[in-house]
């Protein structure tokens, strides 16, 4: 939903990105480098900031739940060219932190620290 994203990662609700944020560096610090997903597997790469092309691919292949066993792969490169990068890398961590064992982000060229 549009206006829930605009709600929840708006300047308004800078901490609310902070405690997602916080959240998930403390989770991903505690799992190992390597994603160790298991099939059935859904895998996504490049979405460069597109919110738009992020919400159709969970509009078309469902969202993660913890009952159907699916392992959500998405190979980095989240920010970088679009205008919402700022929700993209929110609602991915959003996911992360919901569906720990499930969601996995894979850090690409523009997840770097010198980026």
């Amino acid at each position: 939903d549009a206006s829930l994203l605009s709600y929840l990662f708006s300047t308004e609700y800078l901490d609310t990105i902070m405690l997602i944020t916080n959240v998930a560096c403390k989770l991903l610090s505690t799992q190992p480098a390597l994603a160790v997903a298991r099939a059935p597997c859904k895998i996504f790469g490049d979405i460069h900031g597109q919110l738009r092309d992020l919400l159709l691919i969970l509009f078309a292949f469902g969202s993660p739940t913890e009952d159907d066993g699916m392992h959500w792969v998405f190979n980095g490169d989240f920010v970088d060219r679009g205008t919402h990068q700022l929700e993209v890398i929110g609602l991915l961590l959003s996911l992360k932190v919901v569906f720990p064992d499930r969601v996995w982000l894979v850090r690409g060229n523009h997840e770097d620290r010198s980026m």
